[in-house]
């Protein structure tokens, strides 16, 4: 999604399918998507649970393991395994 500013009424948001900066952070392959009840890879605590769209980890947020896993690899897209 993209942001634009829209000065009748204030801000709309646009769909695309390209993304010039996803490349450098971004999985191309997305096979072998977690199922939503996939253990966090680091304390096996049970889904659901957060995936990584770089690396493929999965990881919890209630450990603070999907935090940790930002600051030591500095991937920021994760989605919601649900």
């Amino acid at each position: 999604m993209v942001i634009e500013a829209n000065i009748n009424s204030g801000f709309s948001l646009k769909s695309q399918t390209q993304c010039d900066h996803h490349s450098a952070f971004l999985s191309c392959d997305l096979t072998g998507v977690p199922s939503p009840d996939t253990p966090c890879k680091r304390c096996q605590r049970p889904g659901p649970n957060w995936f990584c769209l770089s690396c493929k980890d999965v990881l919890c947020d209630v450990n603070k393991h999907d935090d940790e896993h930002y600051v030591q690899t500095k991937h920021c897209l994760l989605v919601g395994c649900r």
